[in-house]
């Protein structure tokens, strides 16, 4: 090939002895006995990998196509019988792919150029060249290799080793799944991680039917990962439904009889006072419902164009259905000072002894909500995130999620 037909930058034999210095020392092997060059130009460095044909095509069909197309380098200058380069990246798909009728190199991302290096890496089991200190990084860096894997047909083999990297980020990989449970359950489908899949799983669950506002949720999750977060999330709001609804029909029990407990609304009036309390509890109820509601309306659609949660309204103190149940199970609500000023306020003919007996009624009927929702299930946290952090959560993360919810691990029983 003449040199005249070469355009800047340079093809790799006349970079060559740069080009292999320089990966000597970035973590990847540059074989001298090697058949196939691979180049990538990342608009500052050219990464020369010298790989063996035999190797790349048993552990990917795709390349035994590609390798086996016209066009190719044979008998080259360094004894190679392959050169690939990237070619330019299809409006329809933004990551470039592998080619041998380049005639010159063609500047790319230079995250792209990294996956390719650690495509190849894992190709040799070797070490993935992803980032170890910062899991958004990571993250970013898998969706790419996960996409060029995919291409090439070689997921299977790089899973395993996605997973460990990522499980050893520990707590950190968790809190970053709470921001944006949407973008990682994409992640965990491909990369068939069950504990960032569940993890994920019970945050959307948890969310519904609001879940769908999240970038990536539609276009990204697998059918059946979906069907399993309406399911199961239908199922929570029924639950939800039937707890509020008991949670207002708890009332103060005046008398223990022969058979049992008897509410206090099916006896002559024992005071005005026991009543009090039990309508101070249902109408504290009612409001944070309607804060609740109120608080989702003017927030408006959850997700951001980038598809990280934005903060919420300044005006409006975070509250949700979790919020709220999460309170009624540590009972750090209606506190009995600021409840005894308010009914010594209202009721000032009343004397102030009258009041005497109704703490312990309150303590009763906190006792008895707390018993509704740990009754049904509503109390529990299925997630690996630390308590402070999960109890800021506005949604429910008690959802159940089984092996039976993995798809991949589902189909194998089949």
């Amino acid at each position: 090939m003449s040199h005249a037909l070469i355009k800047r930058p340079r093809l790799f034999y006349e970079d060559r002895l740069t080009t292999r210095a320089t990966h000597h020392h970035a973590l990847f092997p540059y074989f001298d006995d090697g058949d196939v060059i691979i180049q990538l130009h990342d608009g500052e460095n050219i990464w020369t990998l010298r790989l063996h044909r035999r190797t790349l095509e048993e552990r990917s069909r795709p390349i035994i196509l590609l390798l086996s197309e016209e066009g190719h380098y044979q008998g080259g200058p360094e004894g190679f019988a392959f050169h690939l380069t990237l070619a330019p990246p299809r409006g329809d798909d933004p990551i470039a792919a592998l080619t041998m009728r380049r005639r010159e190199l063609v500047k790319t991302n230079p995250d792209v150029c990294l996956a390719y290096r650690s495509f190849f890496a894992n190709l040799y089991q070797q070490s993935l060249l992803i980032s170890s200190s910062n899991v958004l990084r990571a993250q970013y860096q898998a969706e790419i290799l996960v996409h060029i894997a995919k291409r090439y047909g070689t997921l299977e083999g790089l899973r395993p080793y996605l997973d460990t990297h990522f499980t050893s980020f520990h707590v950190e990989l968790f809190q970053q799944i709470c921001l944006n449970p949407a973008r990682w359950l994409s992640l965990a489908q491909d990369m068939r991680s069950e504990v960032m899949f569940k993890e994920a799983l019970v945050h959307l669950i948890g969310m519904y039917p609001k879940h769908t506002a999240w970038k990536y949720t539609e276009q990204n999750l697998r059918p059946e990962v979906l069907k399993v977060i309406r399911t199961k999330g239908d199922q929570m709001q029924h639950q939800i439904s039937l707890c509020i609804n008991e949670l207002f029909t708890i009332t103060l029990p005046a008398n223990i009889s022969a058979t049992g407990k008897v509410p206090a609304m099916t006896l002559n009036f024992q005071s005005i006072e026991r009543w009090t309390v039990v309508h101070l509890h249902r109408d504290w109820l009612a409001n944070e419902l309607r804060r609740i509601k109120a608080f989702d309306e003017l927030r408006g659609p959850q997700p951001s164009a980038t598809g990280v949660r934005p903060r919420p309204l300044e005006t409006a103190r975070p509250v949700g259905i979790g919020m709220l149940f999460r309170a009624i199970v540590t009972g750090d609500y209606l506190p009995w000072k600021g409840v005894q000023e308010s009914l010594t306020g209202a009721f000032d003919s009343i004397p102030l002894e009258k009041f005497a007996g109704l703490e312990k009624d309150l303590r009763f009927l906190k006792r008895q909500a707390k018993q509704v929702i740990t009754r049904m299930g509503l109390a529990k946290k299925n997630l690996i995130l630390d308590e402070e952090t999960a109890k800021q959560l506005t949604y429910l993360v008690c959802a159940e999620v089984g092996e039976e919810d993995c798809f991949w691990k589902s189909k194998k029983k089949e």
